[in-house]
């Protein structure tokens, strides 16, 4: 704390929400900080309408990240009660990423589904971020359904989308379930990645030892389901 108030005292130094959020977040779960984290969050006096939405925003995530779902909600109200129109939507928008790192994600997606009853657009970083959230929780339908809502919209599952269902069905050990997400990623002219076969070597490692064929490319997906 020290070495970042002094930093916040010299003349280069610009305002970074991000790493601000961090910080009071990291506080906030130390015990026995309390007027520590008054004085780190009395500083939103001072910023701009649109540093504190910045702020708000990544407060959200931050303390999500550290487990403090409170904390997060408050914050999460405290957003969409100030005088500013975008204010609302984009508090939303890291609500539903917050409640998905929480592995909360029915929550997100009632979240979600307030967000389209109110016709805030939402983009494909909080619909994946539920997809991953639903994928975590095991919770393989809802992963399913929400990944055929996302192409249904027009949106791309992207190779991080795709990975994160192979690396559900991995852990489920549903090996036709991870072919055939991989001929979808084939289909969908989405190559597999490294993070791809980290997913498969951790989780079936058996069938990455079929998938090498030797070499130290993945084969094909219809290869892989012949052999």
């Amino acid at each position: 704390m020290q070495v970042y108030e002094a930093v916040r005292k010299e003349d280069w130094y610009k305002w970074n929400p991000k790493l601000h959020a961090r910080i009071v977040a990291m506080v906030t779960k130390c015990e026995g900080l309390d007027a520590l984290t008054s004085d780190l969050l009395g500083l939103q006096d001072s910023l701009t309408l649109k540093q504190k939405i910045d702020l708000g925003c990544a407060l959200i995530e931050s303390y999500a990240c550290q487990g403090l779902q409170n904390e997060a909600h408050k914050t999460f109200q405290s957003l969409c009660e100030l005088p500013i129109a975008k204010a609302r939507p984009l508090g939303y928008k890291a609500m539903v990423r917050a409640y998905s790192l929480l592995g909360n994600p029915v929550a997100a997606e009632s979240l979600l589904r307030d967000m389209k009853s109110n016709r805030y657009s939402a983009s494909t970083n909080e619909w994946k971020a539920l997809l991953f959230s639903y994928g975590k929780s095991g919770m393989l339908t809802d992963m399913e359904r929400i990944a055929e809502e996302i192409q249904r919209d027009g949106m791309s599952l992207e190779a991080a989308g795709f990975n994160m269902m192979i690396s559900a069905y991995c852990l489920a050990e549903s090996l036709e379930k991870v072919l055939a997400t991989l001929s979808r990623m084939d289909e969908a002219g989405t190559s597999p990645n490294m993070v791809t076969w980290n997913a498969l070597t951790k989780a079936c490692p058996t069938l990455a030892a079929v998938g090498l064929g030797g070499t130290r490319a993945l084969l094909n997906p219809s290869t892989l389901l012949d052999r």
